[in-house]
């Protein structure tokens, strides 16, 4: 009954051949986008924490900036004294 209600919504949303994995990787790749840290988006997703590999491959999705935006959060913690 799932498959059956998640082919029908990707129909009516103009994407029938959409499958749940693909689902899966578009939020994948929206997370990084939006920078989240990949060690969340492999909790997210039930990755091992072992295993950082598999999520590795949302990497390149990352914001350019990923890195100022990390220091100016970490400069704003440390302001703050927390």
């Amino acid at each position: 009954p799932t498959a059956k209600l998640f082919k029908t919504a990707a129909a009516a949303i103009g994407y029938p051949g959409l499958r749940p994995h693909d689902a899966r990787h578009l939020c994948a790749v929206n997370l990084a986008r939006a920078g989240v840290p990949l060690v969340d988006i492999g909790r997210w997703l039930g990755h091992s924490p072992q295993s950082v590999t598999v999520t590795l491959r949302y990497a390149r999705h990352c914001p350019e900036d990923a890195a100022q935006r990390a220091r100016v959060l970490l400069e704003g913690r440390l302001a703050a004294g927390t």
